[in-house]
């Protein structure tokens, strides 16, 4: 396939840079998937059944409750998350050639990358634990319920909950997930070894969930719960820290955004 003319546009750039970080690294990462099977999946389900006297409908129940609850899937997610970002890590300090360093690209195309291969790993991932679901809920006794191991009953009860919250309340949770994606990527830029960069995020994270947990129990101790008046100004208080978190959350999103483009400026990825 001539793909001379995909290098004239942005879109073709990023499309090119795309394909090759997906194609470079899907072998590693379909190796990946499988030791999360065994890790996530396959190893629990074999204690859970030891564990019971090879009671298997016992362990298909756990499984199931697994797959409900989300805890599986929240697995997955993480786990797929710390590959990309390891895989990040790998990809601007790299001083082997590749398709980011062979394809004359700007910032904004090299970033455009790194998000669709990120989607398209966790896009993967969806697929695989999605059709690990399928098959479970095939070979599953009949006494298990079968729509536990649906993943949209997962997404239609995580809908539920974020369409009963406030719209203060969704953008205190929005403006979170952006900083939980931003920031642990600014980390690996700014580090060559991902374990340095896996260092940082855990010092933020301690520090961040630190201070909110102080603030917050600080309100609560301060709190008079024997009138309506002091129930009142325990709601008031949080409305305000919770106002004021995601003001400072905005803020901070938006400066470690100029800081990804500014480190991946300075270190020239070309």
């Amino acid at each position: 396939m001539n793909t001379s003319s995909l290098h004239t546009s942005s879109l073709g750039r990023i499309l090119l840079l795309t394909k090759a970080s997906l194609t470079g690294s899907l072998r590693s990462f379909l190796i990946f998937q499988l030791v999360m099977a065994i890790v996530f999946i396959a190893a629990p389900l074999l204690i859970n059944l030891i564990g019971s006297g090879f009671n298997l409908e016992f362990a298909y129940r756990k499984l199931a409750e697994s797959f409900l609850d989300g805890t599986l899937l929240l697995s997955y997610a993480l786990a797929t998350w710390i590959y990309c970002l390891i895989w990040i890590c790998q990809l601007v300090h790299t001083s082997n050639p590749s398709a980011f360093t062979q394809i004359p690209a700007s910032v904004g195309e090299k970033i455009a990358t790194m998000a669709l291969a990120t989607l398209g790993y966790l896009f993967i991932t969806l697929i695989s634990i999605t059709i690990i679901a399928l098959i479970f809920s095939w070979i599953a006794p009949d006494d298990v319920v079968k729509n536990e191991f649906f993943l949209w009953e997962i997404g239609r009860e995580l809908m539920k909950d974020i369409d009963n919250l406030s719209t203060a309340n969704q953008i205190a949770l929005l403006s979170s997930t952006i900083f939980a994606i931003v920031m642990p990527v600014l980390c690996m830029l700014y580090f060559r070894r991902p374990l340095f960069g896996f260092c940082a995020i855990g010092l933020i994270i301690i520090l961040v969930i630190g201070i909110s947990t102080s603030q917050t129990v600080r309100i609560f101790s301060n709190a008079s719960y024997y009138d309506d008046s002091g129930i009142e100004q325990l709601e008031r208080e949080l409305a305000f820290i919770r106002n004021v978190y995601s003001s400072i959350m905005l803020v901070v999103n938006a400066a470690i955004a100029y800081g990804i483009y500014y480190r991946l400026k300075t270190i020239q990825i070309k």
